[in-house]
């Protein structure tokens, strides 16, 4: 199940759970009750079990974990923090988590059918997951960023581009729970410039090699970017392949 390895990051709770409108306004299309976070029953129970919950969630669970620490003293505590801080990750194992739950997050694929690829875009993404050998590939690049949002985020196929220029736009599949957010660009399909810091540097590294991750606490993107359109930037995501969930208001039951 998707996010299931994931609940031990974000401390779950109850959450409501809508697909993006056709409008891209984020409103209510679908609503399903949740106890457990974002789940989606799309994925083999040996890449399920054994590739993410074995090998390659734990490492994302634990940055999770140390960055909700200096998030909630940030946000809770209104302790004063440095601007800027680096964490030392394995970047790789990082890399394949967000990709695999990414690539589960189609809904009404068969749990008999794995990961099935829709276009080289999704390929790539495949064949990085699956072989824990194979190096980031050239037609992939992977961004994050402070979330300090409780609103989880997954799009397959968001396209960002510029309202006043049409030779800029970005396309990938975007992931976002706090306390951190990804989105795995496809260099073929995009020609701007994201924001954002690139998770894996050194592409030659090899599956526990480790980087530090600088974490900015002053320069902090919209918790709506980059999938809410601007007066700068329009979007485009497949409202089938887009969802949120937040915290369910309890107030109301």
């Amino acid at each position: 199940m998707f996010h299931e390895h994931l609940k031990e990051a974000v401390y779950p709770v109850p959450v409501e759970k809508y697909q993006i409108d056709e409008d891209l306004q984020l409103r209510r299309k679908t609503v399903e009750l949740s106890q457990s976070g974002v789940n989606f029953r799309s994925i083999c129970d040996t890449c399920n079990n054994t590739l993410l919950g074995i090998h390659y969630d734990p490492e994302l669970i634990k940055l999770s974990r140390e960055l909700g620490l200096f998030v909630r003293t940030k946000y809770r505590s209104g302790i004063a923090l440095p601007e800027q801080i680096s964490l030392l990750v394995k970047t790789n194992r990082v890399a394949r988590a967000v990709v695999g739950h990414l690539l589960a997050a189609v809904p009404w694929l068969a749990s008999d059918k794995p990961f099935l690829v829709e276009n080289q875009f999704h390929e790539s993404m495949r064949e990085y997951f699956l072989d824990p050998n194979k190096q980031l590939p050239e037609d992939l690049e992977i961004y994050y960023w402070l979330y300090p949002s409780n609103t989880y985020v997954i799009v397959r196929g968001l396209t960002v581009g510029r309202i006043d220029n049409g030779k800029y736009y970005v396309h990938g599949d975007l992931l976002k729970f706090l306390p951190v957010a990804f989105w795995v660009v496809y260099k073929h399909m995009s020609t701007g410039i994201v924001g954002a810091q690139k998770l894996i540097k050194n592409r030659e590294g090899g599956i526990d090699n480790s980087e530090y991750l600088d974490i900015s606490f002053r320069r902090i993107p919209s918790i709506y970017w980059p999938e809410r359109p601007t007066e700068e930037f329009w979007t485009f995501m497949p409202p089938e392949l887009s969802f949120f969930s937040e915290e369910r208001n309890t107030s109301n039951s």
